[in-house]
């Protein structure tokens, strides 16, 4: 496995999608993390108080993860339809599928994949078997404000895969972060207090993911890796066999 350290942002705002201010609810300002684009899942505690601005976020994070996918079937489809072959297949594979095709761009001239910042991906969790969409944004400012430039190692070999490393593997578990509800991040050090009145126990916990790199596998999918692309010898493809266009 190959390596390349892309340094990624840790984004605590949700792009793309405005935090909903129905109700009597006060959602708070995004940037305090909770609508954060990293939060995927939240754990409900036994025996701990639930507010309903708790079930507001749930209720959020699943019409986000819904809007995201139909539009990913909507973008894919004319891809598959008119420029697909018989081994194209539809998105929605087991690594990271672009939420647009047109995401990637490759130079095969100079080996580098031109990456859209700001780019959505639908990734599979290997260990549980289900798919979460990831945001893919950088923070160097090398970086161009348009794309990021991701040169394959000369190292790499025909039908290896190029993907993204995720946050953590633990135990071999996909576990990504835990986060109470005292905190929104292992270093961020910015509370989030439960606004019920006169209460001190957290009634959930906030599960975390986050792409922290670009790399180069064996494999299309480990614990902590979703390939989006594999090289081959004419070309780059998505793993539904349809081929990244050239630039």
């Amino acid at each position: 496995m190959t390596t390349v350290n892309i340094t990624t942002q840790n984004l605590t705002t949700h792009p793309d999608f405005s935090v909903p201010t129905f109700g009597l609810i006060d959602f708070g300002v995004p940037s305090t993390g909770r609508f954060s684009v990293g939060y995927k899942m939240i754990a409900f505690e036994p025996g701990k108080i639930l507010q309903a601005e708790e079930l507001n976020e749930l209720q959020f994070r699943m019409q986000t993860h819904e809007n995201l996918t139909m539009q990913m079937i909507s973008n894919w489809i004319p891809e598959v339809v008119f420029n697909g072959t018989s081994q194209t297949t539809g998105p929605g594979w087991d690594g990271a599928t672009p939420l647009d095709p047109n995401y990637l761009t490759y130079i095969p001239t100079t080996r580098v994949i031109a990456i859209t910042r700001g780019s959505w991906y639908l990734c599979k969790a290997n260990s549980n078997g289900l798919f979460f969409w990831l945001y893919f944004q950088t923070s160097s400012p090398t970086d161009s404000p348009i794309q990021v430039n991701f040169q394959i190692p000369q190292e790499t070999v025909v039908n290896q895969y190029i993907g993204f490393g995720i946050n953590t593997t633990a135990g071999g578990e996909y576990t990504g972060e835990i986060v109470n509800c005292n905190s929104v991040g292992s270093s961020s050090g910015v509370k989030h207090p439960l606004t019920l009145k006169n209460s001190s126990v957290c009634g959930s916990s906030r599960y975390y993911l986050r792409i922290t790199s670009v790399e180069v596998s064996n494999e299309p999918i480990r614990n902590d890796f979703c390939a989006f692309a594999q090289l081959r010898s004419d070309g780059l493809y998505y793993l539904n066999n349809s081929k990244v266009k050239e630039g």
